[in-house]
């Protein structure tokens, strides 16, 4: 026998009223467990915003510092950040000078010395969370991703953030 879940009926995840503390702790301790895999030179996270169809920078690691606190929205219109969230698949470049001709996207994803791209879609149970995105001065640094490498460490940070929106509506 089937069991059918009324998806309608489920609250659509909004990390945007969630802990932005709680990000911060979780985003940071990845960053950390992938530094065991991977050289970081940059790395952000954008957080989908469903009510406005848009990507909202909230946090960015640059010189080894992960900092939140500044929210920057990106227009979905020219954005390579959004592209990935719709397909729903990681992609890695390593020619990070072709990888936007959005100015601020480049900002946000390239660091001074950055070889290799990663822009991972975040979804959970269907719902699109948002996207990480890691730069590294190595070549080709992100190939091992496609292979697995640090996947299952981005899969539990994203059933973290899955879960939160239900911890801290349980909560008030």
């Amino acid at each position: 026998m089937l069991q059918s879940t009324n998806r309608s009926r489920l609250p659509h995840i909004d990390l945007g009223r969630s802990n932005h503390k709680v990000i911060h702790r979780l985003l940071k301790g990845l960053i950390s467990r992938l530094n065991r895999s991977y050289t970081i030179e940059k790395a952000s996270l954008a957080i989908y915003d469903q009510e406005n169809n848009n990507l909202r920078v909230t946090h960015m690691l640059t010189k080894g510092t992960l900092k939140s606190g500044l929210t920057l929205t990106i227009p979905n219109q020219t954005s390579l950040l959004y592209q990935v969230l719709l397909q729903g698949y990681p992609v890695v470049d390593n020619y990070p000078e072709l990888i936007s001709a959005n100015i601020i996207e480049q900002k946000i994803l390239l660091g001074r010395r950055t070889q290799s791209v990663i822009v991972i879609p975040l979804i959970y149970d269907c719902d699109k969370l948002g996207v990480l995105s890691l730069a590294s001065p190595d070549e080709s640094a992100f190939g091992l991703y496609l292979d697995g490498v640090g996947e299952d460490m981005v899969a539990e940070f994203v059933g973290s953030l899955g879960q939160m929106p239900q911890q801290v509506e349980h909560s008030v």
